[in-house]
């Protein structure tokens, strides 16, 4: 018994430092900076549209219009929030889920670290490889399993480029 106790009061702080290694603050928090970046972007186009449908309800801008910035805005809110909980010393560590895997592979589509269309035949090992490129590229260490942290960094830029490509 003592022995277990021992094995798990030392492994857990080790647990802890190899996550801080996985996770340089300065590079997570630039890309909390750029969820919110994105979710602050997304909430005055959305109260624009919001303030401008309050006087003009039935406008056609008020229906599909702002419905897609409602979403929008909801969707960068939830990815800044979620981002914002998982960083903490508690969750950094979890493995991503596997209903996250259409959304990182998307958003990686999107960010061209992917193939995509319709014939993208797209394996695990190409994902993993395509988020250690991600991961090399913002200075990073590469990875051999996918942190719910890195789905939701890398979908945090997807949506900011998705941003982007809508200014241009």
């Amino acid at each position: 018994m003592f022995t277990l106790f021992f094995l798990l009061f030392y492994a857990l702080p080790l647990a802890a430092a190899d996550v801080d290694v996985l996770f340089p603050e300065k590079q997570v928090n630039s890309m909390i900076d750029l969820a919110f970046e994105t979710k602050s972007v997304r909430y005055t186009s959305f109260a624009t549209q919001f303030n401008f449908c309050q006087q003009k309800p039935t406008h056609p801008d008020c229906t599909d219009s702002y419905e897609n910035k409602q979403r929008k805005y909801k969707s960068a809110k939830a990815n800044h929030d979620v981002l914002k909980q998982v960083y903490h010393r508690h969750m950094t560590s979890l493995l991503m889920p596997e209903v996250a895997y259409p959304e990182l592979v998307s958003s990686l589509q999107l960010l061209a670290y992917l193939e995509a269309g319709p014939d993208a035949d797209i394996l695990f090992d190409d994902t993993l490889n395509a988020v250690n490129e991600w991961l090399v590229m913002h200075d990073f260490p590469k990875t051999d399993d996918v942190y719910f942290l890195h789905s939701l960094m890398i979908e945090a830029e997807a949506m900011h480029q998705n941003l982007r490509d809508e200014e241009a």
